[in-house]
This record gives structure tokens, C-alpha cells and sequence, in this order.
């Protein structure tokens, strides 16, 4: 089974082109790894995938950068032993409006230097990050489709894009508002409204706490989510699926090294727990791998 759903994912991300990403964030990551339970009593194999791909027209202002963007975005985790899955696979198109406020800072220039140094670092040391809305379509499913919904809304939020420095200690925000159909269930098939908020850090703590080369590329990473429903069925009410939660914290390594075509992969372990909605069972989880940029 977990064949399938590999070479299902591999044909998505081979056609398209997704972490919390901006707007003009264009990339697709895969991410081989081991999960646990808590007690340490089952293990099994899987793999998350990230993929973001926008479309997008950019404008210059005063206060930025204004675009009106469309993006596509699939994420999702799948483990051969579906019972320690406490993720969903979530299929989502925002089409809105996005700022990127601050202005780019020119690099110090001196004789004999490199002219194009640094100049995709200089925006990122003035932004203040992406402020958006915007209408989303979304698919949520688990990883047996025995749970599933179809969710339409309005979505706004701040994508902090700095992961240097006390600035990266500023986490990145969402919030919608959204109508939910559910399209299949074991417990009630029901429409409802929903409130869906998520919070997301990502902090190089290495290169402020360390001086040694080999320290520095560690990083912290915090995913927080919380759905509230109102106007749920009784029955979705008493299997506590009107208020669903989920914290997630990982330690991650940014190697240099560089495997065939995937560049600079990213090793990490995480705790999780919780659960992502349409789950119905919360868990608690500890996964390690590697996560690879594909493109």
C-alpha cells in the first residue's frame, strides 16, 4: 500500500512545483523517515512531502512589495502503519493579495569586491515579512481516506521569512474562517463552521549560541494548530472532533553535503502531539529522517 501512495506522490511533485512558505516561494521537499510512539513500542517507516507552487504578479510600493498571487499548496505525512499517523494530507489553492513590507539594504561596497555579492541575502536584512488574505479551496483527508473534507473560507496571516537572528524568534501566523463539508466519515458525514489557527517558528539557535563551525547549523522548529467548530453534529461533538489540536517541536542539522541531485538535506527528530484534523485520535509521536529539497 505504501508503494502506491509513494509513486502517487512522486508523479504530483514531478508536475508541480512547497515549511510555511511565502508567496513567491517556489519548492518541493520529500522527507524518508522512522516514527515511534511514545513508549517505544512500534515503529514503522514513512515520509512527509512538502510541496508550494505559486503564480504570482509583483508590484513595487513605497511600504514593499504588493503581489496578487495564486498558490497551490500539498502537504502531507504517510507511514506504513497508519495508526501512528496523527498528520492528514492536505491539498489547498489561495488565491489573494500579499505584502512584503520593508526595502531591500544595499551591501557596503568596496574596491575589488564582488558587485553581485550578497544580493540575495540584502532584502531578507530589512524585511519584515509577508502579510496576506486570501480565499482558499482545501482537501483534507487521512491517510486511509476513511476521513475526509472539503473546507472553503477566507485566510489571512504573517509569513515571518528570517530565520536569523532575535527576529526569527517571531513566530509566522494563520488564521481562517471556513465552511466545512464532510465528505465521508465513520463517525458522521456533517457541514459545519470552522476557526483553523497555526503558529510556526524557525530559529537558527546555532549561530547565536555556538562559535564552533560544526554547531551552528542546528535549528529549532515549533508547529502549533488549533481548529474550533460551531453547528457540528452531535456525534462529531461527543468524539471530541469539534475542538482538535496539535503541537509539534523538532531538533533539525543542515548538512552542506550534496547526494546526487538533492542539495544541502536537512536531518531532524520531532516530537508530536495531538492530532491534525479530519484525524479522530490523538497521538503522540517522535519521527527522525532526513528532508530532502527536491526542487
Amino acid at each position: 500500500m505504501i508503494k502506491k501512495y509513494v509513486l502517487a506522490c512522486l508523479l504530483v511533485m514531478s508536475v508541480s512545483g512547497f515549511v510555511y512558505a511565502s508567496p513567491k516561494d517556489r519548492f518541493v521537499e520529500i522527507s524518508p523517515k522512522i516514527a515511534t510512539d511514545e513508549s517505544a513500542s512500534d515503529w514503522t517507516l514513512g515520509f512527509s512531502y512538502d510541496v508550494n507552487y505559486p503564480w504570482s504578479e509583483l508590484q513595487s510600493l513605497q511600504l514593499g512589495e504588493a503581489e496578487s498571487f495564486v498558490q497551490l499548496q500539498l502537504k502531507g505525512t504517510v507511514l506504513e502503519d497508519k495508526d501512528l499517523n496523527n498528520e492528514a494530507l492536505v491539498s489547498q489553492v489561495i488565491a489573494g493579495f500579499s505584502l512584503l513590507g520593508g526595502q531591500a539594504v544595499s551591501p557596503d561596497f568596496s574596491p575589488g569586491m564582488d558587485p553581485n555579492a550578497g544580493v540575495g541575502a540584502s532584502k531578507d536584512k530589512s524585511s519584515w515579512g509577508y502579510i496576506y488574505g486570501g480565499f482558499n479551496a482545501r482537501h483534507e483527508t487521512i491517510q486511509s481516506f476513511d476521513e475526509q473534507n472539503l473546507a472553503a473560507g477566507f485566510e489571512t496571516g504573517y509569513i515571518n521569512i528570517r530565520t536569523e537572528g532575535l527576529f526569527s524568534f517571531i513566530p509566522s501566523v494563520i488564521v481562517a474562517g471556513e465552511y466545512v463539508n464532510g465528505v465521508a466519515s465513520d463517525i458522521e458525514e456533517d457541514t459545519y463552521g470552522r476557526f483553523r489557527a497555526e503558529a510556526s517558528l524557525k530559529c537558527a539557535f546555532g549561530e547565536l549560541l555556538f562559535d564552533h563551525k560544526a554547531l551552528m547549523p542546528f535549528e529549532l522548529r515549533l508547529d502549533g494548530r488549533y481548529n474550533r467548530a460551531w453547528d457540528m453534529d452531535d456525534k462529531l461533538k461527543a468524539a471530541d472532533q469539534d475542538e482538535v489540536s496539535y503541537l509539534a517541536a523538532a531538533l533539525t542539522y543542515s548538512s552542506t553535503m550534496t547526494l546526487s541531485f538533492l542539495k544541502n538535506p536537512v536531518f531532524f527528530i520531532r516530537y508530536a502531539d495531538g492530532r491534525i484534523p479530519p484525524n479522530t485520535a490523538d497521538e503522540r509521536v517522535v519521527t527522525a529522517g532526513v528532508s530532502l529539497p527536491v526542487l
